[in-house]
């Protein structure tokens, strides 16, 4: 069984007062295929996935903030716990990943 997603999620935190803040968006595509053949996809699982997205991270004065695109494999499990709500249980590894993040000294990104 194979199944083809398309997620995304959103993180704020802000405290002006102390320069700390912290976005995160993100959107993803990913491809499972699944081992066992039920009627539902369930059980262990293969696939490949693909992200993009931007942040914004300030805990002093300074700001870092950029864009990011990233695709890998994954792997992982998904359990049914009612008929429309299942847990899923993934692991992603990065191969490719790009960013824009302009005169940045405190990360250290490999592509």
């Amino acid at each position: 069984r194979n199944v083809v997603g398309i997620s995304g999620s959103c993180a704020w935190f802000s405290n002006k007062s102390k320069h700390k803040v912290y976005r995160w968006m993100v959107g993803e595509l990913s491809y499972h295929h699944f081992f066992h053949k039920y009627d539902k996809p369930l059980g262990g699982f293969v696939g490949l996935y693909a992200q993009t997205g931007e942040f914004e991270m300030m805990f002093s004065p300074r700001n870092r903030k950029g864009e990011f695109y990233a695709a890998g494999i994954c792997s992982g499990y998904r359990w049914q716990v009612r008929d429309r709500l299942f847990i899923d249980s993934t692991r992603k590894e990065i191969l490719s990943l790009r960013s824009a993040i302009p005169a940045c000294s405190h990360f250290s990104l490999q592509t």
